[in-house]
């Protein structure tokens, strides 16, 4: 937004400029006799109009200013550019949607738990079943005054544990397991038809957006000096709706990517270095204590 806000207030500013201009010469050939009142009071109105679109766009851009610094955390840099397009657009909806359904982070989340609830399953199950420990004992009696060794004892143990009767209790813990497990299978499948829907949506979004985009360049390329003089109000109209296209079409690719799962620090390239879950798992699954993801505090 901050980006589109400053480019409309510059179209605003130039535009102010072009009917101050054109003011001073409508009431230089009124002066001459050329025109009459009303030809003045149609240019200082146009004008007042412009000075009004003017403040109204530095407002807007005030604004998106400060809900930038709200999301980034700090201010926007004075003429910001706006990002390039990320790379590895799909080229059908069908390509997007088959993407989001299986790369959203929502389908993802929704599996991953399934699988924690699927292990929940196993370990109700297992306590149905017989259960083995193994025990292995060492002994030494030392004689006080010599301090020597006068007897050892080893001893290697092992029972079995068979449960008989438990009340119904791991049963009903057992059965409850499997229902949310039924339960998260639909959270799954709901969660790839809103991700399919997400990518749908973007999609035509992205599709509805482009065809203004072009329509707004061709129409601003085709205006002449002469068409500036005599209808500067359309020409800005046309600036900045092209302006605000151009943005529309690059929030809807990001909406795309994200609703594809793939709206990422590694996906776009940037220059930070991204988490990897898989080495964090590996740093952490032998941990016998400590709180710190990494270390052993």
């Amino acid at each position: 937004k901050v980006f589109r806000d400053e480019a409309v207030l510059k179209l605003n500013n130039k535009n102010e400029q072009v009917l101050k201009r054109q003011l001073e010469a409508t009431r230089v050939r009124f002066e001459v006799g050329e025109i009459t009142h009303t030809d003045v009071h149609q240019a200082e109105a146009r004008l007042a109009g412009a000075n009004a679109d003017r403040i109204d766009s530095e407002g807007k851009l005030e604004a998106s200013r400060a809900a930038y610094r709200n999301v980034v955390g700090q201010p926007a840099p004075r003429n910001l550019k706006a990002p390039a397009a990320p790379a590895g657009e799909p080229e059908t909806q069908a390509e997007a949607n088959k993407a989001a359904a299986l790369g959203n982070p929502a389908v993802l989340s929704a599996k991953f738990e399934r699988k924690a609830l699927l292990d929940n399953v196993d370990e109700f199950r297992g306590e149905l079943r017989p259960s083995v420990s193994l025990n292995f004992n060492l002994s030494r009696d030392w004689e006080n005054t010599s301090n020597t060794n006068i007897s050892r004892e080893e001893a290697i143990t092992s029972s079995v544990t068979i449960p008989l009767y438990q009340q119904g209790e791991v049963f009903s813990r057992l059965r409850e397991a499997k229902q949310d497990v039924a339960e998260q299978l639909q959270a799954v499948d709901q969660a790839r038809r809103d991700a399919v829907e997400d990518a749908t949506r973007a999609w035509e979004s992205l599709v509805t957006v482009r065809a203004p985009v072009k329509a707004f360049k061709a129409l601003v390329g085709s205006r002449t000096v002469l068409d500036v003089l005599d209808a500067e109000q359309e020409l800005l109209d046309f600036r900045v709706a092209h302006v605000s296209a151009q943005r529309d079409e690059l929030v809807a690719v990001f909406e795309l990517k994200a609703a594809m799962g793939r709206l990422t620090a590694k996906e776009l390239k940037l220059p930070v270095k991204a988490y990897d879950p898989d080495d964090h798992y590996r740093k952490v699954r032998d941990k016998w204590f400590g709180g710190s993801p990494g270390g052993g505090e």
